[in-house]
């Protein structure tokens, strides 16, 4: 197991309200009260810049959950703490769970929350603000996470691979996403069979192939007729339509 050392600043937060700020009450609208050293350090990485505070707790038997958020969205980020855990590193998530900090407490002062009565503990603004260190904001604009339709959220390091006729390139510092189509995508799949009908090519008119182009060539053998005795038309997208109109030959 690898040590942990320097820990000397835990000791010096232990006994202040770091990182709420100094005059923050940590008084609940039920008249629960946070004891100082609970919370010794916090790292949020916020998307909106505003007085972020401790907005709400949700206890239960099991754990209590933290959100911090201002008025305008008082669920902006959260925070797990399971009892039965011995970590004192709380992960700080989004809304939808992607990790977005990082909550350092002191387990044996946070089991007191376990006597407070279960259910929804609310703060009111100026109770419970954190101070200015522990926010650090992200770019106005920046991607952090996206979600798959079956619910599972990306973040961090992922890999773009663009199938099926869908091109993905850098370009002039943003990905472009371009959908050519791949006509073929279903041949390549091979299951089910029934998907793909292998088209059919005209291979020779009478015994006569193409040539090395690929090209039949049509040419007028013989003017001695005034009439045309043969029409050749595309019919449909992919047919052509040879047919005699005159016996004149």
């Amino acid at each position: 197991m690898i040590p942990v050392t320097f820990q000397d600043w835990r000791a010096e937060n232990a006994h202040s309200q770091y990182p709420f700020s100094d005059i923050a009450t940590l008084v609940t609208t039920s008249g629960e009260r946070l004891r100082a050293g609970m919370f010794i350090d916090a790292a949020i990485f916020v998307s909106r810049v505003a007085e972020i505070r401790l907005t709400e707790m949700v206890c239960s038997a099991s754990g209590v959950l933290l959100w911090f958020g201002d008025n305008t969205a008082p669920r902006h980020r959260k925070a797990q703490i399971d009892f039965s855990d011995t970590s004192d590193a709380i992960a700080i998530t989004t809304s939808t769970g992607v990790q977005s900090g990082t909550l350092v407490i002191d387990r044996k002062k946070i089991i007191e929350i376990t006597s407070w009565s279960l259910g929804t503990k609310l703060f009111r603004p100026g109770s419970s603000e954190l101070v200015a260190s522990a926010l650090h904001p992200l770019p106005d604009k920046a991607v952090t996470s996206f979600d798959v339709p079956s619910g599972e959220v990306f973040s961090g390091d992922v890999w773009l691979v663009g199938e099926n006729g869908v091109v993905l390139r850098h370009d002039n510092g943003a990905i472009r996403v371009d959908v050519v189509g791949d006509p073929l995508f279903r041949r390549k799949l091979c299951e089910p069979l029934t998907d793909f009908s292998p088209p059919r090519f005209l291979r020779s008119i009478n015994g006569v192939e193409a040539d090395s182009q690929q090209n039949f060539q049509f040419t007028i053998s013989s003017t001695e007729v005034d009439k045309p005795s043969i029409r050749i038309f595309q019919s449909g997208d992919s047919a052509l339509t040879i047919e005699q109109i005159s016996d004149q030959f």
